[in-house]
């Protein structure tokens, strides 16, 4: 049973490797590894794949940071065909087991009627009508095919920012508009009514091509909406959760529209410290808007846990903040992740993440992704430095800087 190793993302993407001549193979980043991949999350000797009676094995040599498959840390695992492997934080491997009786059949999947992705079982929904959904993407489907609000609901679209996205039919104007809906534990909250009343305020000061613009608000029984503008995408936080890299110049263009938009908030003065993935709306040709309404009764800086390592250490170790120096940082750490698929530092939780951004400054951009160039790797590294003091100090200034780097 010839066993071929596909490297899917990493250093090494699209290499490939046949154990079908020798009954073992090394990984890792060592010079001396069978699969020698140039991945500074890998150990030297990462993992060894071997054959054991009549399949294919991976097991972990100790490494840091772990074999990982469907989403778990392993110690040891059988290979079937169609197995993806995660080594360290970056490169995947896909296992091809050539050989009768060697292949395992993947979960079976369904097309996402919100987003059009696949879902697997473990992450499906239904709607009222059988229809497969992301659990994200379920949000309110039963409102689907209904008026609500004045607006003709025709679909659910992908979650990106507070609340339950829907597509709508003004009908009175004769236009597309987003809902986003809030359902009735949130609506119902203390205060909530006000808080959203003031989000609405702040958000609809802004008008840009790179902001969401927020048309109005109202409630109908008991849940309160926002209408917004239609715009089309997923968002960032998701499209880094489905691919380990962005191409370069993407990246640099999502990056970009972002600052642009930040620029305008700013402006504006309903600036907040920190941007979500999460807020982050991407087109499929990488058109990019912030969702800037804000979460109702959130605090101003509050940052979900599992965003450690790209807020700025100053807003994650409540020091003294500067919301712009802190937002070039968040931009920063996004760019970061889009080109190497990690962040540029970890830890469990964004306390200590900040504090091992304090102590030691991320790996190369582009000892990671060998197809960023000096000019871009420059201006992200010019954007993450922990101390406020020695980073680019402006939006403007951070973006006039990628923008130098993709046209050289």
């Amino acid at each position: 049973m010839p066993l071929v190793l596909t490297v899917l993302s990493g250093p090494r993407e699209g290499a490939e490797f046949c154990a079908e001549a020798q009954d073992s193979l090394t990984i890792g980043r060592g010079a001396g590894a069978d699969v020698h991949v140039m991945d500074v999350t890998m150990s030297r000797v990462h993992a060894v794949v071997s054959r054991d009676g009549d399949g294919w094995w991976i097991e972990d040599q100790e490494s840091r940071n772990g074999v990982w498959v469907e989403g778990r840390r392993v110690q040891r695992q059988q290979l079937a065909d169609g197995t993806i492997v995660r080594l360290g934080k970056i490169t995947e491997i896909l296992a091809s087991v050539v050989g009768e009786g060697a292949a395992m059949p993947a979960p079976p999947t369904a097309t996402c009627t919100g987003c059009g992705d696949d879902v697997d079982p473990d992450n499906l929904a239904r709607g009222g009508d059988g229809s497969p959904y992301h659990v994200r993407c379920y949000g309110m489907t039963n409102l689907v095919g209904t008026d609500f609000g004045g607006y003709r609901v025709t679909d659910p679209l992908p979650a990106c920012g507070p609340g339950h996205r829907l597509r709508a039919r003004d009908m009175s104007l004769d236009r597309d508009v987003s809902l986003r809906v809030f359902d009735a534990s949130s609506s119902s909250r203390a205060g909530f009514g006000e808080a959203l009343e003031e989000a609405v305020r702040d958000a609809s000061k802004l008008v840009h091509p790179h902001v969401v613009q927020v048309l109005d608000r109202g409630e109908q029984d008991d849940l309160a909406y926002v209408v917004e503008e239609a715009a089309a995408g997923v968002a960032l936080f998701d499209i880094l959760a489905a691919r380990r890299f962005v191409p370069a110049r993407d990246a640099a263009n999502v990056a970009s529209q972002v600052l642009a938009g930040l620029v305008h908030v700013v402006e504006h003065d309903v600036a907040r410290p920190h941007l979500s993935a999460r807020r982050i709306l991407v087109g499929e040709e990488f058109e990019t808007k912030l969702v800037w309404l804000a979460e109702p009764l959130a605090a101003a800086d509050e940052v979900a846990a599992d965003e450690a390592g790209v807020v700025a250490p100053e807003v994650a170790l409540r020091a003294d903040v500067g919301e712009e120096i802190a937002l070039v940082y968040c931009v920063g750490a996004l760019l970061y992740h889009m080109l190497t698929g990690i962040r540029p530092s970890d830890g469990d939780g964004v306390t200590q993440a900040a504090q091992r951004a304090m102590r030691s400054p991320a790996a190369d951009v582009r000892r990671v992704n060998l197809k960023v160039s000096p000019a871009l790797g420059r201006a992200v590294h010019d954007a993450i430095e922990a101390d406020p003091r020695a980073r680019v100090p402006t939006l403007n200034e951070f973006r006039e800087a990628l923008l130098r780097a993709v046209s050289a």
